[in-house]
């Protein structure tokens, strides 16, 4: 069983705790909204089942993002949710391939943007809306990027583990393009 293997089950996410309530999701693509002193569920979804989602070989591990009213999450497809209520603000059409990277968030030339990393590559989205506004193809081999971009002014750091390596990339507004990639090999 796939969830065996993985550790005997549970999360692999970082809950997020602001204004009295806990925000946490599994491996199974379940998200989840409790009352931080009680732990009563206030609102809880199962966004595999509701969006037809293959969970990736170590399960949905992209933490919940708590940008002002949103929960923002990278599970194939990147999603926006109400934090009050849970309820589904927008959704990327396009799925981004294997996700395990918590997404990042960050203002560009006055526009409100998020950083996503999949296994397809990295997304920059208008957070308002979850419009695409750039997206830069990295070799797909192994799909496994865990790591949060981080983003410094018009720059984007990716890196992934598996002698993949890591790349800056310079964000135009609507393009992503290539400032310098190095590739390190492990010696293990």
């Amino acid at each position: 069983d796939l969830w065996d293997n993985a550790h005997d089950g549970g999360t692999l996410t970082t809950p997020t705790v602001t204004d009295g309530v806990v925000y946490t999701s599994n491996r199974e693509g379940n998200v989840f909204c409790l009352d931080a002193m009680t732990g009563t569920v206030v609102w809880a979804r199962d966004l595999q089942s509701e969006m037809g989602l293959e969970p990736p070989t170590w399960g949905f591990s992209a933490s919940p993002l708590i940008v002002y009213d949103r929960v923002i999450l990278n599970v194939d497809r990147v999603v926006a949710l109400d934090r009050e209520t849970g309820a589904t603000a927008w959704a990327t059409e396009r799925q981004y391939g294997i996700a395990y990277a918590t997404p990042a968030a960050f203002e560009h030339d006055g526009r409100d943007c998020l950083a996503s990393l999949s296994g397809d590559g990295l997304v920059v989205l208008d957070r308002a809306d979850g419009r695409e506004l750039a997206f830069f193809e990295w070799v797909k081999n192994p799909q496994i990027y865990p790591a949060t971009p981080v983003v410094i002014g018009d720059r984007i750091f990716i890196s992934a583990g598996y002698d993949r390596g890591c790349a800056m990339l310079r964000f135009t507004g609507d393009a992503l393009e290539l400032w310098q990639a190095m590739r390190i090999a492990s010696s293990v």
